[in-house]
């Protein structure tokens, strides 16, 4: 391939102005040249000398942008600081560490790679992934010290340096507005940290108008329950969720999104619905025999029982074992509930998600002590969540 000299290829971008080169260090991509530019692979050291030979892997490159869209992509070289655009396309070979191939979606930014030559077109023949660093993700364990420079991952201390970027939803962001409760993948060279890029993001869930529904409950997709509390916030992973409250015959459900670093505001008086509703719950409770209480009055479940939405006190009474009681929490059309009564001691139930208008499904296995038979140690992050009731019926209206 024909090699451009450093000197050579500013007089290019300042002369001709179809090219925009960025300058040295770090810059933002808002600076960097719109659609249609394309640069070639850079082949020389800081000083501006000619590189006579040298392999393609042994020149790094930070992922900074990554328009699939258009086919382009924006690096970062750590030879001379500067930013540079290529184009690819159908016929560039996406490589992972280990030479297979992979897909253009894979190369986010913050990964670091090495470029192969371009076409005539000026397209990428090839991009892999480096595998001269290292790369660790799902990263929830770890301590930043934005003064010192510092991330301690585990307990390994590595160092943050000035030409380090960290990246969240795909742009630039400052290492110090990184939380607790973001999720990292870190890219680095022995103890040195090359970029940082938070994959799991939190935002915040406002409420308004409670006072229908305090201190009933909030059900947030298929694990969360959190105890409603006047116009009450709370922090979340961004993603999709359902929310269903319920109380005293009212009820409803709302999808929203929570998205990183921004608020979400839901109005639950918007979400009440029109009332009373009941859902329907089948009970199979063992042993035969045992009795069952619903708000403290002996009922007949050998046929669905109409509960209107909200809390209700259940306990079941048998002759071999102590009396077995929870709250029962109803917000769904429908469900079925098999309660397991047992003298072992065993950890609290967990929830799973009722679908309505389908037939129902059993939502709970549990024992005297409130065990699960199939799912405790599949979430064991529920425990916090279900601290003083057994169970919920999720509401799919």
């Amino acid at each position: 391939m024909k090699r451009i000299s450093k000197n050579r290829l500013m007089w290019i971008a300042v002369g001709i102005l179809t090219l925009v080169l960025s300058a040295c260090g770090k810059q933002s991509l808002d600076k960097l040249g719109e659609g249609g530019y394309h640069y070639y692979y850079p082949s020389t050291e800081q000083d501006g000398t000619q590189v006579a030979e040298r392999e393609k892997e042994d020149i790094l490159y930070m992922i900074v942008a990554n328009d699939t869209v258009h086919e382009l992509i924006h690096v970062y070289c750590y030879d001379n600081g500067m930013q540079y655009q290529y184009h690819y396309g159908l016929f560039t070979d996406f490589l992972d560490k280990y030479g297979n191939t992979d897909s253009a979606a894979q190369f986010t930014p913050g990964r670091v790679v090495w470029l192969g030559s371009t076409d005539e077109e000026g397209k990428l023949k090839e991009l892999g992934i480096s595998d001269r660093v290292w790369e660790y993700k799902d990263i929830t364990r770890f301590e930043t010290n934005p003064e010192e420079g510092q991330l301690k991952i585990a307990d390994s201390l590595y160092s943050y340096g000035s030409d380090a970027i960290t990246f969240s939803n795909d742009s630039q962001v400052e290492f110090d507005s990184i939380t607790k409760d973001d999720t990292l993948a870190v890219v680095g060279i022995g103890k040195k940290i090359l970029s940082v890029s938070v994959t799991t993001g939190h935002g915040t869930l406002q409420l308004a108008n409670t006072t229908l529904f305090d201190d009933s409950y909030l059900q947030v997709g298929e694990k969360i329950f959190v105890r409603i509390t006047p116009d009450m916030s709370l922090d979340l992973p961004e993603g999709q969720y359902r929310l269903a409250v319920a109380n005293d015959g009212w009820g409803g459900t709302k999808d929203i999104k929570i998205k990183r670093g921004k608020t979400t505001k839901v109005d639950l008086d918007k979400m009440k619905g029109k009332g009373p509703k009941y859902g329907k719950v089948l009970f199979s409770i063992n042993p035969e025999g045992a009795i069952l209480y619903l708000d403290g009055q002996p009922v007949d479940y050998s046929q669905p029982i109409s509960l209107k939405y909200g809390k209700h006190s259940l306990s079941v009474v048998t002759e071999e074992y102590d009396d077995w009681e929870r709250t029962l929490y109803v917000n769904s059309p429908e469900a079925t509930i098999i309660i397991k009564v047992t003298d072992e001691e065993t950890p609290a139930p967990s929830t799973q998600v009722v679908e309505a208008p389908k037939p129902p499904k059993t939502t709970e296995s549990a024992d005297s002590q409130g065990s699960s038979e199939t799912s405790t140690e599949q979430n064991p992050d529920l425990y916090k969540y279900l601290s003083d009731y057994l169970s919920t019926l999720s509401l799919r209206d």
